[in-house]
């Protein structure tokens, strides 16, 4: 584990997946969510060149998905994968994590979800931009195609906003925060 995290710290988020919105199609049918689709998460930071910050990112990764798999709801009930990327400085970078939800996961539908806490131009334009180079790739590659034989098939990959921009999530943090503090806790 980062020096600076512990499992305690970790499994004090409260996101579900529910806040993630299902799509349909103009046939009503729902191409996001169902129940054999395999989810993939892909949490995204800046990268840093200290390691445990590097690090912090792929244990929580790790929380949340077993978080999730732990879960006795609908959404959790099927397949998830949880994984870390950068978008600069460390590895692995945008493109290998989503490579590796394709190919070792098996992930029909992502959702990449830049880890910063404002909605500055790294959250709203950088890591969308990346996203979008990798999934160029990817769909070249021919990993983003047809999947179950047919164009409803198709890998979905999808941004959402950046995680500091759910501000009820963000102040309750911060209402930890002060009372770990005054606690002598934190």
């Amino acid at each position: 584990l980062p020096e600076e995290c512990t499992d305690s710290d970790a499994t004090a988020s409260t996101n579900t997946l529910s806040t993630i919105p299902s799509e349909t199609n103009n046939s009503g049918s729902n191409n996001f969510r169902t129940k054999t689709q395999k989810l993939g998460i892909l949490l995204i930071d800046h990268g840093s060149k200290r390691q445990a910050s590097n690090d912090n990112l792929h244990f929580i990764a790790k929380v949340y998905e077993s978080k999730l798999l732990s879960k006795s709801t609908p959404a959790s009930k099927k397949q998830v994968a949880v994984r870390g990327a950068h978008m600069e400085i460390a590895t692995p970078p945008i493109l290998t994590s989503l490579r590796t939800l394709l190919v070792e996961d098996q992930a029909e539908s992502i959702v990449c979800v830049p880890y910063f806490l404002s909605p500055g131009r790294h959250a709203t334009e950088d890591v969308p931009n990346l996203i979008e180079e990798a999934k160029s790739v990817l769909e070249k590659e021919g990993l983003l195609g047809e999947r179950n034989g047919n164009d409803e098939g198709r890998v979905q990959v999808r941004v959402s906003n950046a995680l500091g921009s759910h501000l009820e999530s963000m102040m309750s943090a911060v209402d930890d925060l002060v009372e770990w503090t005054l606690n002598g806790e934190g």
